[in-house]
């Protein structure tokens, strides 16, 4: 406990740095340890905040509230239903172990991963409907497998994603860029909510942590990190997405990416990673067999066109899938309809999100155009 402690304590001083927490935790592993060292070794961790942290120990050793303070400040977050995690407890997430410059803990606020899967699902804030469709269409299958959905909880994709995953009845993990008592953006705030309930929002950053810009890109190694596989679903060509893809290949993740238009702006970055040899995400349901087949090499069978775990059976069926999307070309012609024209011709058979989801995956395999927003065709 006295270990907790002191690393809870490292982890809320906003000032230090993941690496120099590390440091700082291999040279101590308590406040009386740091307290007796004569040497202050913490000058060569810590280099220019040497001088900084030596006001710090100074004022732990002659203050007595403060050092009161310091060593409750796991209790005080506790009261406030905010837990800490370190890299030295068995219930740290085994996957960020050994990625570069790990985190010596974070905070969380909810229940860590249980699941054996997560899939980090990320992409632009300000998504297309087609980015809309994908994200939602993929969160609900992940979520349906019980494979977890890991992202940052932004606008647009991430939040798509996730919410879809847990309405789907799986769990979702969202990685913060400011304190977890912080819901942002606070559009998000349901998805918040409800990641509390059905998994967890988590942060490196101290509680009380505001969201500023410079803390995005450190936490995006915490969402590939925390993941088997990442996809992409929507990205420009100067995308923040494509910093967690380079977080990701560095920690030797998989990369999976939507495909778009060459004349779409938000498909420019998703495209070029493509053509940098990332892996092609164009059939959901395919992906996601290859996901489970990949972590659950002996809990997988086929029987037909139906794949499930062990007595469990799965949420989609092939031959249903593609009957759905024949019954859609048939309905279509080559002048141009809008989505809701497209569900009177199908007679109400289909909700209009199955119907969008499906003229998403007619639209990836050649078969449909979009000429504009909301519109569809067949393809000459």
């Amino acid at each position: 406990m006295e270990k907790r402690n002191f690393y809870c304590w490292l982890c809320s001083l906003s000032e230090l740095s993941d690496r120099q927490r590390i440091g700082l935790s291999e040279a101590y592993e308590s406040f009386e340890d740091l307290l007796q060292d004569v040497q202050q070794s913490y000058k060569d961790i810590l280099g220019k905040k040497g001088a900084w942290f030596e006001g710090i120990a100074t004022k732990l050793r002659i203050d007595r509230q403060y050092y009161t303070q310091a060593i409750q400040t796991q209790d005080r977050l506790t009261e406030s239903g905010i837990l800490f995690c370190h890299k030295h407890e068995e219930i740290f997430p085994e996957r960020l172990q050994n990625i570069p410059d790990p985190p010596l803990g974070f905070f969380y606020k909810g229940s860590l991963m249980r699941e054996p899967g997560a899939v980090a699902v990320i992409g632009a804030r300000e998504c297309s409907c087609y980015g809309q469709a994908m994200a939602k269409a993929l969160g609900e299958a992940l979520g349906q497998r019980k494979i977890a959905v890991v992202s940052g909880m932004a606008r647009g994709i991430d939040g798509i994603a996730q919410a879809a995953a847990m309405a789907a009845g799986g769990t979702s993990y969202g990685v913060l860029g400011c304190g977890v008592d912080i819901c942002y953006p606070g559009s998000n705030r349901r998805i918040y909510e409800n990641l509390i309930q059905n998994g967890a929002v988590l942060s490196t950053y101290p509680p009380g942590t505001q969201p500023k810009a410079i803390n995005f890109p450190p936490r995006n190694r915490i969402v590939s990190g925390l993941a088997d596989v990442v996809v992409v679903v929507e990205a420009g060509r100067k995308s923040g997405t494509l910093i967690t893809v380079d977080m990701a290949l560095e920690q030797g993740k998989e990369v999976w990416v939507v495909p778009g238009r060459m004349d779409d702006r938000l498909s420019m970055g998703c495209n070029r990673l493509i053509s940098q040899g990332a892996q092609i995400l164009w059939d959901i349901p395919e992906f996601v067999e290859q996901i489970e087949t990949k972590l659950f090499p002996e809990g997988i069978k086929q029987r037909g066109k139906v794949w499930h775990r062990e007595g469990e059976a799965m949420p989609w069926n092939r031959e249903e899938d593609t009957g759905r999307k024949r019954q859609i070309m048939q309905k279509l012609e080559y002048t141009p309809v809008t989505v809701e024209e497209i569900w009177n011709r199908m007679g109400n058979t289909v909700s209009v999100g199955e119907l969008q989801i499906a003229l998403m995956e007619l639209l990836l395999e050649g078969k449909v155009v979009q000429p504009a927003t909301g519109y569809f065709c067949k393809n000459r």
